[in-house]
């Protein structure tokens, strides 16, 4: 059999077990396309974890449901973001970013890991299209690696979300960082939104027709620019427009028109590349009694006319300072100040998440900005202004075990990592409803239960 009778049987065959799927189970297409798919680096980590037992195993178990948790309890982040955390091995972690997006922008998220050890940590990167909560995700894009990153650009606009887990028994220290901007390149030559003065939807001719682009004012021959690498498909002369020139942008299946241009530079058929000029701001057409402009318009296959706001809008894409302490990361701070306020995202813009009492502990599990990422005793996570907390070095009470006592890596997990010997005293760096945060035999940080002592 040649390779395209091959390909044909292997179509037909798929074909069939569609069909017989469809017809036995009653499923959707969506959902029969859903068990065709590739699976990802994730789930197929996933199952080798379930495939050696190592699942039902405490472990196991606290890596499933941070990978669980990153999504339906995500913190938010502002764009661009910058975060510098570590992966601790004893302590299996999932990290999870609500993000909103317009259709149009075009994002791109790196996640760097570095370890100590022999082997390069490998990360898992996820992004996903939905709220988080109890529905459950649509993946779009993932990679691995101890380097993994990739760009995407939403369909349309929405929330999205972004997971980053190790695998388990990872040490390593981790920079993530998410930039977004506008997908396609300014179209005018030296100007910026400000000189958009028109916008999609305004209406036109008393209201009998919306304007379906943007006007970019410019001085007349100031260069028009391609946004995108694509091809002419027309260069012509209309009624409306004047002087016109289509682009087609093949890689995202949308047309791009320019109009009232005052000369085309090229012509139907030529190969443009990103920034390269197409014609000169002019007012051909119906603009004659306006000063020069350019339209600018989308137009996508089966949808019509876009909003091309958010396409080519420039937004910042310098990432912020790291002010807060990056040396805190996996240290122990207390709230420096009482009814300090736990937000969901490091800016004061996000959701409060808890107000948090003069002396609790927090965990710093990355910093960015000027905020820590932290995890309360209870395994809440989020962000706290770093200036308000103070490092948890002194003692605020002690105690004395009336027996050898485990110290547990946290309340939550309770995974041993060293002993407290009976009748020494302990000095107390934190107290959390019943438990005690103390030093160990060997210099580690855990917890105890308070009725020990």
């Amino acid at each position: 059999m040649d390779k395209r009778n091959a390909a044909a049987s292997r179509g037909l065959t798929r074909g069939w077990i569609l069909a017989l799927v469809l017809a036995s189970t009653g499923c959707s297409s969506g959902e029969v396309a859903e068990f065709f798919r590739e699976t990802t680096p994730h789930e197929d980590y996933q199952r080798a974890l379930a495939l050696a037992g190592l699942h039902e195993s405490r472990m196991g178990e606290h890596w499933l449901d941070a990978a669980a948790a990153a999504l339906s309890s995500p913190l938010e982040i502002a764009f661009p973001y910058e975060e510098v955390g570590y992966f601790v091995a004893s302590e299996p972690a999932a990290l999870g970013y609500r993000l909103q997006l317009e259709r149009g922008q075009r994002v791109e998220v790196d996640v760097q890991a570095t370890s100590q050890g022999d082997e390069p940590p490998r990360v898992f990167l996820e992004v996903f299209e939905g709220t988080g909560g109890a529905s459950a995700p649509r993946l779009l894009e993932y990679a691995a690696g101890d380097s993994a990153a990739f760009a995407f650009e939403p369909p349309d606009g929405g929330t999205f979300l972004i997971r980053v887990q190790p695998e388990l028994l990872v040490e390593a220290a981790y920079r993530l960082t998410v930039r977004v901007d506008g997908a396609l390149a300014f179209p005018v030559q030296g100007r910026g939104m400000s000189a958009v003065l028109s916008i999609f939807g305004d209406p036109r001719e008393g209201g009998r027709r919306s304007h379906h682009g943007v006007d970019i004012f410019a001085p007349r021959n100031t260069p028009v620019l391609a946004v995108a690498d694509g091809v002419v498909s027309r260069v012509e002369v209309t009624n409306l427009g004047g002087n016109v020139v289509w682009l087609r942008d093949p890689e995202r299946r949308q047309s791009i028109y320019y109009a009232h241009l005052e000369r085309q530079l090229v012509s139907e058929g030529q190969r443009v590349q990103k920034g390269d000029p197409v014609g000169l701001i002019g007012n051909s057409g119906n603009a004659r009694t306006t000063p020069p402009h350019l339209h600018f318009g989308i137009y996508r296959r089966g949808r019509g006319p876009v909003d091309p706001w958010h396409h080519i809008r420039r937004l910042p894409t310098d990432l912020p300072v790291l002010a807060a302490d990056s040396a805190r990361v996996g240290d122990w701070v207390r709230v420096d100040t009482d009814g300090m306020r736990l937000r969901a995202g490091a800016s004061r813009r996000t959701d409060v998440r808890a107000e948090l009492t003069l002396g609790t502990p927090l965990q710093v599990v990355a910093v960015a900005g000027d905020w820590y990422r932290v995890r309360t005793p209870a395994g809440t996570e989020g962000f706290v202004a770093a200036r308000l907390t103070e490092p948890a070095t002194t003692a605020v009470a002690t105690m004395v075990p009336n027996r050898t006592l485990e110290l547990w890596n946290s309340i939550e997990s309770r995974v041993p990592i060293d002993e407290l010997p009976a009748a020494a005293e302990v000095p107390v760096l934190g107290e959390y409803d019943t438990y005690f945060l103390v030093s160990g035999a060997s210099g580690r940080l855990g917890w105890v239960q308070a009725d020990g002592q």
